[in-house]
């Protein structure tokens, strides 16, 4: 799985819509971009953050080591509101799909 491509082609279609951060719900397309099997949002900006519970750290240190992981306290929507409000992004795309390819 080439995740590392699919993240710099999702960061090119960020650069030339102009958005300063993407936010990935669903768990299908969290895989497909990290390699993370387990539960939680990903908030893709300059950085890769996984926002899932205390339950997934392991899970994700194992499946995919380079993420940064935000998992203490808050659910997964709190800490992604969270990492967002920190980092200052105002450009900000949800996705519930990602395009095949």
């Amino acid at each position: 799985m080439n995740t590392s491509a699919r993240l710099d082609a999702l960061r090119k279609r960020m650069s030339d819509d102009g958005l300063d951060a993407f936010v990935v719900n669903s768990p299908a397309n969290v895989r497909y971009l990290t390699g993370f099997s387990g539960e939680g949002m990903l908030v893709v900006d300059e950085d890769v953050t996984l926002c899932s519970d205390s339950r997934y750290t392991v899970q994700a240190a194992e499946e995919a080591p380079w993420l940064t992981v935000s998992g203490t306290g808050g659910g997964h929507v709190g800490k992604a509101a969270t990492r967002l409000a920190e980092t200052g992004d105002r450009q900000i795309a949800p996705v519930l799909t990602v395009p095949a390819g």
